[in-house]
């Protein structure tokens, strides 16, 4: 490096006017006269005097010429930096010293760093996500299997019979019971008990070391394939005023009482009889009241009975007067 220029370092003399002496706060003021001298030498010096830790950037460079007057030592520095385009960063008691450049590139940097490190930590929280919704998912199918299970232990397995009704048409107790079941006319397929859950290990060990082996529950006894293979039906015999069912156990057994005690029964009737009644002449004196009346007069030492409605002889049923002898 080309030796520079000799340099003149001056204090403020008490004789400058106090009107022209900018404020200092209590700082040394200083005065500069450089032509041509290199910025890292202005820096040192600027550094030298403020008793300040200085760093200067490599990318710090060039030449100036500067002439300052009884000015403060940050004022001095300001100017310069202003003056070649650079900037300081002071932290933790250390003024770092590069250009504007420089601490565009290294401020990009450290943005990318930044993102990187929050893109890596929003993988990392996905991926956790990820897996503990697939932790639940799997637990979530386990109870599922549980309980699907439990319901079949619960409603035992297939079974048929057949129910002979007494009171109601078996057509339409095969309707009614399609609509309560929701039971398609064609029937629908029955399901099986499980042989066992499919291994599902533990959270959170799973991601990490596979899956467990689970214990495999005993399954039921299942029906014939045969009876499997024609599914749960509802099926009208009209002939015998039957009904044909084939269901589960457990929901059998409420299907029967619900038809023996709900629907197969006597519904309240009405009865209404209608009579004909033939009347002829004859019979119409044997209907109302007969009305009549007597005395009795003594004749010839008999007694004789005068009235009228009413006669001595059983067999006159007319109601004219008559006279008996008694």
């Amino acid at each position: 490096m080309p030796a520079a220029p000799p340099l003149r370092v001056t204090q403020a003399t008490p004789a400058a006017p106090p009107a022209t002496a900018a404020p200092t706060n209590g700082q040394r003021l200083i005065s500069f006269d450089f032509k041509d001298a290199d910025v890292v030498n202005l820096l040192r010096i600027l550094a030298a005097e403020s008793n300040k830790n200085i760093v200067i950037g490599d990318d710090v460079k060039g030449k100036m010429s500067i002439a300052l007057r009884n000015v403060p030592w940050d004022l001095a520095l300001d100017i310069i930096l202003e003056t070649r385009g650079l900037r300081k960063i002071e932290k933790d008691g250390v003024m770092r010293i590069v250009s504007s450049e420089q601490l565009i590139k290294e401020r990009e940097a450290s943005a990318r760093v930044e993102e990187a490190r929050l893109k890596a930590e929003s993988d990392v929280r996905t991926k956790a996500a990820e897996a503990q919704l697939k932790e639940q998912e799997a637990i979530d199918k386990k109870r599922a299997a549980e309980a699907a299970y439990a319901e079949l232990q619960a409603r035992g397995p297939l079974r048929e019979e057949t129910i002979r009704l007494s009171y109601a048409d078996p057509e339409e107790i095969a309707r009614t019971l399609q609509g309560i079941l929701g039971i398609p006319p064609e029937g629908i397929k029955a399901q099986t008990v499980p042989v066992g859950f499919p291994p599902i290990a533990e959270p959170p060990f799973s991601a990490l070391y596979g899956l467990q082996p689970q214990q495999v529950p005993q399954p039921l006894a299942s029906p014939p394939s045969e009876v499997l293979a024609k599914g749960i039906t509802i099926r009208a015999h009209k002939p015998t005023n039957s009904i044909f069912i084939r269901h589960y156990e457990a929901d059998l057994e409420r299907i029967k009482k619900l038809i023996r005690e709900r629907l197969d029964v006597r519904l309240p009737q009405v009865k209404i009889e209608a009579r004909m009644e033939i009347l002829d002449r004859d019979d119409l004196f044997a209907i109302g009241v007969q009305w009549g009346g007597g005395g009795v007069l003594q004749s010839n030492q008999n007694t004789v009975m005068v009235g009228r409605g009413f006669t001595t002889d059983p067999t006159n049923l007319t109601t004219t007067g008559g006279i008996g002898t008694v």
